[in-house]
């Protein structure tokens, strides 16, 4: 769990130097449609018994990266 943390974290320091130039407004609109694809292949990749447990995982790495 804490290397998934710390990488989780080194992609958004990545993607901050990529996109550190650009407005607020289209950071938000990158970083919903980044969560969203999260959720999607969380969806696709889990059996449907362990989708919640997933999804609530992912937000929980979120929340932490916070």
């Amino acid at each position: 769990m804490e290397r998934r943390l710390l990488l989780l974290r080194r992609m958004l320091l990545v993607a901050y130097d990529v996109f550190g130039n650009t407005s607020c407004s289209e950071l938000a609109e990158i970083t919903i449609l980044c969560i969203l694809g999260m959720i999607a292949s969380v969806l696709v990749t889990t059996p449907g018994d362990q989708t919640f447990a997933a999804i609530y995982t992912v937000c929980t790495w979120l929340a932490a990266c916070f």
